[in-house]
């Protein structure tokens, strides 16, 4: 289970500036900029690269240029595993990219950019860490960017991307420890936060932000479908996605997850089948699920079982954690058992859905069935 900050400072996004002008001056560098990120989010690494350097030959070694390679190497080579080149090199441009931001910070023209450099490149170490164990190293990383968290509260009317890390902050400040509550003795050592104010943040920055509006997006998907438990509030979102970034498998997932979850019969089955014919091993299996819960909810439960029982074996077979499809996987079984009259095969099903530490919808569904079926 991650812990409560590091949900609130995975901060995908970045500022930049020319010498010692302000990027609010430059509005074509603001659209350059913009061009480049997009060509990330659709997958288009190749393409991306030549526009960083063309952006380097601009700016010369500047934060905004490691913040970019760093956004590829997210999309490209998550998740990491320690000491390979990827992590090596991802935790490289993040370093470098912090301590070119520090004098940012010293100069009052470009102070609010700065303090958004180091929030992100702090951020990502975060994550970084605690994605390999490294739980000291986490918190040290964790608390330079809370530092710079708290200061872009108060810098959201300068620089609209604050929008994005304060909406973060006050809506996971306070939905985290309800929903674990073993965290709230901890919970003192933050500021309050506000779960409506967070989730208006987060729809300005997703409106303007200059360079936070895709994680927005991302982020108003997830937290209406996975812990608002409102599949219609999340679908418009993944539709954007979707449509402006079609070379990013990831967001085909969270589009189909959403379809899924609002009982549409009209999926492309040329999304899913793409899917299941991809390279990697997840998209195969997140296609095989996607199909599995589609033919259940159509009622052709052994089509159903089949393609559910190909996904568990590409988790298996994949060797990293997805727990949400893994929970997924395990709560489609339940229902399929549940169709036999195997309210026993169920009950297990559910309780191994609920060791994944799922999101609301499944620990809900998983919670409301074993209260009904208590078996001692």
């Amino acid at each position: 289970m991650k812990l409560f900050l590091f949900h609130l400072i995975l901060v995908i996004s970045i500022s930049n500036s020319v010498s010692q002008e302000s990027i609010l001056k430059d509005s074509a560098l603001i659209n350059r900029m913009n061009r480049t990120i997009d060509l990330i989010y659709n997958f288009d690494f190749d393409i991306a690269y030549l526009e960083i350097d063309t952006l380097e030959n601009q700016l010369g070694d500047h934060p905004a240029n490691h913040l970019l390679r760093s956004m590829i190497l997210y999309w490209k080579d998550r998740p990491f595993k320690e000491d390979t080149d990827p992590y090596l090199e991802y935790q490289k441009e993040l370093e470098t990219a912090i301590e070119l931001a520090i004098p940012f910070q010293e100069n009052e023209g470009l102070y609010e950019e700065g303090e958004f450099y180091v929030l992100a490149g702090y951020g990502l170490l975060t994550d970084l860490y605690n994605g390999v164990g490294h739980r000291m190293k986490a918190i040290g990383s964790a608390k330079k960017a809370y530092n710079s968290l708290k200061e872009g509260f108060e810098l959201k009317e300068k620089f609209p991307d604050f929008y994005f890390s304060s909406g973060v902050y006050n809506y996971y400040r306070e939905k985290f420890p309800e929903l674990h509550p073993f965290y709230k003795t901890f919970m003192w050592v933050f500021m309050n936060g506000d779960m409506e104010l967070g989730l208006e943040q987060l729809k300005v920055a997703s409106k303007e932000g200059i360079f936070t509006q895709r994680e927005a997006l991302i982020y108003l998907f997830h937290i209406y479908l996975r812990y608002e438990n409102n599949p219609e509030q999340a679908l418009p979102y993944s539709r954007i996605l979707v449509d402006r970034f079609p070379g990013n498998f990831r967001f085909q997932c969270l589009f189909i997850e959403s379809m899924i979850y609002n009982n549409s019969d009209s999926i492309s089955g040329g999304m899913i089948e793409s899917l299941i014919n991809h390279d990697d091993i997840f998209y195969q299996l997140a296609g095989n699920l996607f199909s599995g819960l589609i033919a259940e909810e159509q009622g052709k439960f052994e089509a159903a079982r089949y393609y559910l029982k190909i996904a568990h074996e590409k988790y298996e077979e994949m060797g990293r954690d997805d727990l949400h499809y893994l929970s997924l996987i395990y709560t489609g079984m339940a229902r399929l058992a549940i169709d036999l009259e195997d309210n026993g095969k169920a009950r297990r099903y559910y309780k191994l859905a609920l060791k994944t530490d799922p999101y609301v919808p499944v620990r809900s569904e998983a919670e409301q069935f074993l209260q009904k079926n208590d078996d001692g």
